[in-house]
């Protein structure tokens, strides 16, 4: 069983920095993240950094993301409050 940290996974802008440019989105902000906290409520939106590590790192683990949020509703869930 590998014991590979997820902070030892290359970050997927470093990887491929020559290839791919991050296009000009916004950043999540404080308020974005207080927004899906009220509407999905509290217990169903992850920002701890260390609950988020799962969420970063792709399957192969290969690359990791950089994520602040997840929210923990299905589409099947978000449909109703939508």
């Amino acid at each position: 069983m590998s014991s590979l940290k997820t902070s030892d996974v290359e970050l997927t802008s470093v990887r491929y920095k020559d290839h791919v440019q991050r296009g000009n989105y916004a950043k999540l902000e404080s308020q974005d993240i207080a927004y899906f906290k009220d509407l999905l409520g509290k217990t169903r939106v992850v920002t701890d950094t260390s609950d988020l590590e799962g969420h970063n790192v792709d399957w192969l683990k290969i690359v990791r993301g950089t994520t602040f949020m997840d929210s923990l509703y299905s589409t099947h869930n978000l449909q109703f409050i939508v």
